[in-house]
């Protein structure tokens, strides 16, 4: 009875605990402008162990979702670099020193105004959830459903952080 809700980027599978979605979000590819993997038809997620990869840092939401998208499809994954600013990552990327893996609504200004590009990886499914979470037997207060209609009337390019 520490929290009484909480916000994840991940998936419950405890029957004692309730959720909602109230938002989607999308992990990006990004790449410098002239990166080989632009002139591909088709990027598969084995191409980007051959490159630098720049992540975020242990534990982070985006992070843990990667670690789990390569290990189950048996790829390594071992970071070039790791930084707790998608800004700094963002400016690497631009910079040459790699490719990275980022939420949309984080990139998209990048992406958008030619920083960097980005390219659509055919073979996963990148998807993730926001949800609310709270106990099944929690009390939820008039302002803790207030709080929670205003998670969902959020508009999705709302920058949820990461």
């Amino acid at each position: 009875n520490k929290l009484d809700i909480a916000l994840i980027e991940s998936t419950i599978d405890d029957p004692d605990l309730c959720y909602q979605v109230f938002s989607h979000d999308q992990l990006r590819l990004i790449t410098p402008p002239d990166h080989p993997l632009l002139q591909k038809d088709r990027v598969l997620l084995n191409d980007l162990v051959a490159y630098p990869l720049l992540m975020r840092e242990e534990g982070s939401a985006g992070r843990t979702f990667l670690e789990h998208v390569f290990s189950s499809r048996g790829l390594p994954l071992r970071p070039a670099t790791v930084s707790i600013s998608t800004h700094a990552i963002l400016k690497a990327v631009h910079y040459g020193l790699g490719i990275s893996l980022l939420p949309h609504q984080l990139v998209e200004e990048d992406i958008k105004n030619g920083n960097v590009l980005t390219k659509d990886i055919a073979d996963v499914d990148l998807s993730r959830q926001h949800m609310i979470v709270w106990h099944r037997n929690k009390y939820l207060s008039p302002m803790l459903q207030a709080f929670m209609a205003l998670c969902e009337a959020a508009p999705p390019e709302a920058d949820l952080g990461e």
